[in-house]
């Protein structure tokens, strides 16, 4: 068996839960434009306070969602290192940044 389709297994198995319902884990893209604004799902936030409580409420779903981070090219590197504070404060840890190729 190759490696993959025994990671893939393993996966599925570790996905199962009680009562052998698998719990598809979620992916949730966030996106911050240049003017600051912030994308997350189809929501549009321009406050950062209720960013935090919208993903404060992601971080309570169980399994924690997949946040996948974009910004555009013109946001300045503060925005994106306080967008980043804010998932931290908001127990979001399985974050992975995008990039451009």
């Amino acid at each position: 068996m190759s490696n993959w389709r025994l990671a893939a297994i393993i996966a599925v198995c570790a996905c199962l839960g009680s009562g052998g319902i698998a719990l598809a884990l979620q992916t949730v893209e966030l996106r911050i434009e240049a003017d600051g604004s912030v994308e997350l799902g189809s929501a549009h936030f321009t406050d950062d306070t209720k960013l935090q409580a919208a993903l404060t409420a992601l971080a309570a779903e169980k399994p924690r969602p997949h946040i996948h981070v974009s910004a555009d090219s013109d946001v300045r590197s503060e925005k994106v290192r306080a967008v980043a504070l804010i998932l931290k404060k908001s127990g979001l840890i399985k974050v992975g940044f995008l990039t451009p190729n």
